[in-house]
């Protein structure tokens, strides 16, 4: 399990790499833990096993946590070494925390850039004009001196240059507009890319892949919260344990394709005849769980009879008639997990010592 995951977060980082190789600013990624994922200008401290020892790194990853308390995004202002001057600067960052997770991506600028820059045009400009107005001056005068008339070709031809001009500046206003535009919209669809592939690892973790119910895992864990909730509200929660008689007989005549398509087959059964509060799992081999909220003992048997005629008079593909012997249990307030599963345990196996097709409470 740990392995999937660890798996699924390095095609995730390698994917937000992939996003941030087309950004002219870099993106940041880090989690709630305090560690920095992705950061292609801080290598030395990227990663969840490695631990921030830089003292500027570390404060600045705890008020980006800190910023985004209680909120989905935000903006953060913070003090942050420049690169390019070898000062510090203020840094403004816009940080946002990505849904179903504990990751918080972020891009941000230093405002001295944005000076520096603001400067530079303005420089260029003042330049520019200066060096048109001079033109246009030294024009205007021998125009004026040669005759009055032409002055009037003169006013419209600096009218049309500075119209281009003006003109040139609007084009590359809409194409930097229209950059931006789809950098964001690169964003959005990488952003859904990576929920897409952590829902589809997510899936791949909690389902058992030959009966497509419940894993293990996954039923174990549902288990734990429907007791802490039967707790906490006081109310019923019955467990049914079965089990394929003569399972093992199944596979040494048929073989274990025919016992896998009995496996998944009988599970479709279970699963077309449970309410839609209840939840089914795998436990392992041929044992499997039904959970059953707000339903004391009583209704359990009922239900568990019904449950043992349907998959009795079923005729499976090759097999023919498979029965389930069957133990059922309310939990009570004062056990934990481990008691409850050795009465779940011993009703079965009573099941089947007193001739199997059978359920026990």
């Amino acid at each position: 399990m740990d392995t999937a995951i660890k798996k699924m977060d390095k095609e995730l980082y390698s994917l937000i790499d992939t996003v941030d190789s087309t950004a002219q600013n870099y993106m940041f990624l880090l989690n709630t833990k305090g560690n920095l994922l992705v950061h292609k200008h801080l290598p030395q401290f990227v990663g969840e096993d490695r631990n921030i020892s830089n003292k500027l790194v570390t404060d600045t990853v705890h008020n980006i946590i800190d910023a985004l308390k209680d909120k989905g995004k935000t903006t953060t202002i913070y003090d942050w070494f420049n690169n390019e001057t070898n000062v510090m600067n203020k840094k403004y960052s816009y940080i946002q925390k990505i849904p179903h997770s504990d990751w918080i991506i972020g891009s941000g600028f230093y405002l001295s850039d944005i000076e520096n820059k603001v400067m530079k045009q303005k420089i260029t400009m003042y330049e520019t004009y200066n060096l048109k107005s001079q033109y246009i001056f030294y024009i205007a005068i021998f125009l004026i001196v040669l005759s009055l008339l032409f002055s009037f070709f003169v006013s419209k031809m600096v009218k049309n240059s500075f119209s281009k001009y003006n003109d040139k500046i609007n084009d590359k206003t809409t194409q930097l507009g229209e950059l931006n535009q789809s950098l964001e919209q690169k964003v959005v669809e990488r952003t859904a890319e990576l929920n897409k592939i952590k829902d589809d690892f997510e899936k791949l973790a909690t389902t058992d892949a030959l009966t497509h119910i419940n894993n293990r895992y996954s039923i174990m864990k549902i288990l734990l919260s429907e007791i802490s909730r039967s707790n906490r509200y006081k109310t019923s929660l019955s467990i049914i344990m079965y089990d394929i008689d003569f399972f093992k007989n199944v596979n040494d005549t048929y073989g274990h394709d025919v016992g896998d398509n009995v496996l998944a087959t009988l599970s479709n059964v279970v699963k077309n005849n449970l309410r839609q509060v209840d939840i089914i799992g795998r436990y392992g081999g041929e044992e499997f769980l039904i959970l059953l909220p707000n339903t004391m003992l009583t209704n359990a048997k009922e239900y568990a009879e019904r449950l043992r005629k349907k998959v009795e008079e079923y005729s499976f593909e090759t097999v023919g008639k498979v029965t389930i012997s069957m133990g059922i249990v309310e939990i009570e307030p004062t056990e934990n997990i481990n008691e409850i599963f050795k009465r779940v345990d011993n009703l079965l196996y009573i099941s089947k010592n007193n001739g199997r097709n059978k359920i026990s409470f």
